[in-house]
């Protein structure tokens, strides 16, 4: 059996599942953490004193230990100078040929690089929706009806 096969199996228990989703995420959160204080040339101690916590806080989330509220991201992103974007749900992540069914055929389709939600003149259209295409961010495709 191999680590693939393994994860299949474990993942069917629900304790497990919830425990790896959960260290998943916290890891994942930890790492932005860090990159973002590199980023800005500042210490786990200077950030802690930013957000008027201890530093052995600030290493429990970068290591993926604890879980941040948003509460917390957001005064660690103040701190930074920088600001949250809002997580989405996994159902966004479904490719595009999922939703072809429900978009009218008059619409042209346009690939930009990945941003914040993006609004387009909705005047102009009846219809507009982002969706993620790829699972590592390239591109997005936009219909565009009018």
């Amino acid at each position: 059996m191999d680590l693939k096969e393994f994860k299949k199996i474990a993942l069917k228990n629900k304790k497990f599942k919830n425990e790896y989703e959960k260290y998943d995420i916290a890891f994942e959160i930890g790492q932005m953490i860090i990159e973002a204080r590199i980023l800005k040339g500042i210490t786990q101690n200077q950030l802690a004193s930013l957000v008027k916590t201890k530093q052995p806080s600030i290493a429990r989330l970068e290591n993926g230990q604890k879980l941040p509220s948003l509460r917390f991201l957001s005064k660690i992103a103040k701190a930074l100078k920088t600001h949250l974007i809002a997580p989405k749900f996994a159902i966004f992540e479904t490719k595009l040929s999922t939703y072809q069914q429900f978009i009218p055929a008059s619409c042209e389709y346009s690939t930009t690089t990945p941003t914040t939600f993006n609004a387009y003149n909705t005047k102009k259209s009846q219809y507009n929706y982002i969706n993620n295409i790829s699972n590592n961010n390239e591109k997005e495709i936009i219909p565009i009806c009018k």
